[in-house]
């Protein structure tokens, strides 16, 4: 069940899409005490009401840091980057969060909710790519007026298609639902079950972020290979170095110079392996 709010005029308009019993032409594609809900109907009420505490769409994801300031608790699950006017400790604390995450073996893109990468010039260009549902429901998401439905990475698959162009596009929109469930689990049978079974749920917001995802690719002149989260991470670090070196300037006393130093030569070898990697995979493609 896929649940979309708007809040307009005082009025919560609450569009809920469940579940109703599919057809496969006499057929069933399910397997004994299979719960899959296929296709969905809509049913939408509207609640007079004058404020509501919307679940956002980020997971309640954790990070333990090195620093007594508890990100989880100062800025929510989604952990922020460092900017020009922080002071020396949000900076230093702020690091220590994001050095955990590559530590963790996570992606500092998805951790940040890709903060770094923000492109309202890409979103503009997807947004003109976009059919009217599309772009509905990626003002939906980009609110955070939309819950998902849980999604089991385990069983929720299928055999990805064979073919090449089908295959090249499934592996484009798994990367979309890699970012809308920010995960990097999601592969083309993945998408290969959704387009089955959940294809007027979930396929419009997966779309939207591909289209998204496109067009921050266009204008940095693609990736040569490496993933879209991957290729965010790349350009997160290259802007948390930038920031952190300028506000580092500032630091007077060592110890907090030296904290930050530690901090930006490990995001700086994280950095080197991506670009190894990217340099890689592009003399296997030449």
């Amino acid at each position: 069940m896929l649940q979309l709010e708007t809040f307009k005029n005082g009025i919560l308009h609450h569009k809920i899409l469940r579940a109703k019993k599919p057809s496969f032409g006499g057929k069933s594609h399910r397997t004994v005490g299979d719960k899959r809900k296929p296709f969905t109907s809509e049913i939408t009420e509207d609640i007079a009401i004058h404020s509501v505490d919307i679940t956002k769409m980020t997971p309640p994801n954790t990070f333990t840091t090195a620093d007594p300031i508890q990100h989880t608790e100062k800025y929510g699950s989604v952990l922020p980057i460092p900017e020009l006017e922080d002071s020396l400790d949000e900076l230093v604390s702020k690091l220590a969060a994001i050095i955990n995450v590559i530590r963790d073996g996570k992606s500092i893109s998805e951790a940040t909710a890709y903060l770094a990468i923000k492109d309202r010039e890409a979103e503009n260009v997807a947004m003109g790519q976009m059919g009217f549902e599309e772009k509905q429901i990626w003002t939906c998401y980009i609110n955070g007026n939309c819950k998902l439905p849980d999604f089991n990475w385990e069983v929720n698959q299928l055999p990805p298609p064979t073919s090449k162009r089908p295959l090249k596009k499934y592996g484009r929109r798994a990367e979309a639902l890699n970012r809308l469930y920010k995960t990097d689990q999601a592969h083309e049978g993945h998408m290969a079950w959704i387009t089955q079974y959940h294809a007027s749920e979930l396929l419009p917001i997966v779309k939207a972020i591909d289209r998204v995802i496109g067009a921050e690719r266009n204008l940095t002149a693609g990736h040569d290979g490496l993933s879209a989260t991957k290729f965010a991470d790349l350009q997160s670090i290259n802007l948390i170095l930038r920031i952190s070196g300028q506000i580092c300037k500032r630091a007077e006393s060592i110890g907090t110079r030296r904290k930050i130093s530690e901090a930006q030569a490990l995001l700086a070898s994280h950095r080197r392996r991506l670009q190894a990697q990217r340099m890689r995979v592009g003399n296997q493609a030449g």
